[in-house]
């Protein structure tokens, strides 16, 4: 991934953002309805990060990582600001990949969000009863204990920003 991407403070502009991705290695860049923009990048073993950016009638910006999980909505201010986010995001995952364990890894979290949709679903559709809402909350009080106890066990990967 080249270091020498141009990353303007200008007003938007999607021609140069979608250079911009080009050149951070954005292989299909697709404008959908509207001001929305899929934009994907290939990773090793047919994995690939897919983003979908929309731009506002205030031209804020916000992004949302499709694939190989998703991620929550974040909001930008600047084009600056988004290319950058993808930038760290694309390096993150190249270093990442380089792990044993990244299949697992990405396994995981999609099962997570699989158990975040199914809870919606479930809470809105049915009357669940409160003792067992109440097991289902100790129980992932419980998982984010533990995630808290294995980030505070495990080494910091230090990938360097790309500015």
């Amino acid at each position: 991934m080249p270091n020498n991407v141009r990353l303007d403070n200008a007003a938007f502009d999607g021609m140069a953002t979608e250079m911009a991705l080009r050149q951070l290695g954005g292989a299909d860049i697709k404008k959908m309805v509207g001001q929305q923009y899929q934009i994907d990048f290939p990773l090793k073993d047919g994995y690939k990060l897919r983003y979908v950016y929309t731009i506002n009638t205030n031209n804020a910006l916000f992004l949302q990582r499709l694939l190989p999980y998703p991620m929550r909505p974040e909001k930008f201010a600047t084009q600056k600001e988004l290319i950058k986010y993808i930038k760290d995001d694309v390096l993150q995952f190249t270093n990442a990949q380089n792990s044993k364990n990244f299949g697992l890894f990405v396994d995981t979290l999609n099962k997570m969000h699989e158990l975040a949709f199914h809870a919606e679903d479930t809470f809105l559709n049915f009357n669940v009863d409160a003792a067992r809402v109440q097991k289902l909350f100790d129980t992932l009080s419980g998982l984010l204990s533990g995630m808290e106890d294995t980030r505070s066990e495990a080494e910091k990967i230090d990938v360097k920003s790309a500015e």
